[in-house]
């Protein structure tokens, strides 16, 4: 009778004591307007945690722009993690396997070392809006329209870029940017249009909402490659001979260089075959006259 009695007590205290943890709040909600993630709220409940379970914890993720959202769960911590530990950790997992973007940012928050519902007082964060930008675009026939917008998590300018494609305008177009690279403006407007395009661009102020809601298509004179030749060839056209020669060795030295060595020697040449004859025929003076004045007729007519 005593050792029955024994053990019913014995099960008694494990029984309790599997249960004499923290009460915690548990769950999850997601509140989102990125497509690729659904807002949703999980079995948000009241949790009896282990008997190791010493803090009620919560973690909260956000990331801003047209693609964001806002998370947080909530559950039962046997201890506190490190930053890198638990908020890079979410960071990293829900990069890589949930939303396969970056710019999110996660904190985690603890509540006081046993202490029951820590964490109730977590509450889920409002989604960052990110960079607003005008957006859009007009092409060569003035065919467009503009709107305002969201920017990614990772775009700090607004810009306006006007495009040429091959030698003809191509269009204008609004948006937003990570930076003031000409460079990736060329590319990322190339890649929606499939084809080779070259820009001139301007940029608002970092991080300032629709800085570039006041740029016209006015304030962008871009020249197209048939413009440039034509301006070119009357500016050479005018210019003397001289001048003309000084733009060929501008653009193309070893050309240039070469025909002035081609040039002095046909002069040393002529020099010294004015020389034999002189010596050794009797014509061998008018010979040379006539070959110098020959020779300097060719020259002028280069």
């Amino acid at each position: 009778m005593h050792e029955f009695v024994f053990i019913l007590l014995f099960i008694t205290v494990v029984h309790l004591q599997c249960y004499a943890g923290l009460k915690c709040k548990a769950g999850l909600i997601v509140d989102s307007i990125d497509p690729g993630m659904s807002s949703t709220q999980e079995k948000v409940r009241v949790e009896e945690c282990d008997a190791s379970v010493e803090y009620c914890a919560a973690v909260t993720c956000t990331k801003g722009g047209r693609l964001g959202f806002s998370r947080i769960s909530w559950w039962c911590a046997p201890f506190k993690r490190t930053h890198f530990d638990c908020a890079e950790q979410f960071v990293q997992v829900l990069e890589k396997f949930v939303t396969r973007s970056k710019g999110i940012w996660c904190g985690c928050h603890y509540g006081e070392k046993g202490k029951d519902m820590g964490n109730e007082q977590i509450m889920l964060l409002p989604i960052p809006n990110g960079l607003m930008c005008k957006l859009g675009q007009f092409d060569a026939n003035g065919i467009g329209g503009l709107l305002e917008g969201k920017c990614l998590h990772d775009d700090h300018y607004c810009f306006m870029a006007r495009c040429n494609k091959g030698n003809e305008y191509f269009k204008t177009e609004w948006g937003c940017a990570g930076g003031q690279s000409l460079v990736s403006i060329n590319q990322q407007i190339g890649e929606a249009a499939k084809a080779m395009v070259n820009c001139e661009a301007m940029f608002g102020q970092k991080d300032v909402d629709f800085s570039n809601e006041n740029f016209t298509i006015d304030m962008l004179d871009l020249e197209t490659a048939t413009t440039s030749k034509r301006q070119l060839a009357a500016i050479t056209k005018d210019l003397p001979t001289t001048t003309t020669s000084t733009i060929i060795t501008t653009t193309n030295p070893t050309i240039e260089q070469s025909t002035t060595s081609t040039n002095e020697g046909n002069g040393v040449y002529d020099q010294q075959s004015s020389t034999f004859f002189w010596k050794i025929f009797p014509m061998g003076f008018m010979l040379s006259v006539f070959h110098v004045t020959f020779a300097g007729c060719h020259l002028d007519t280069l």
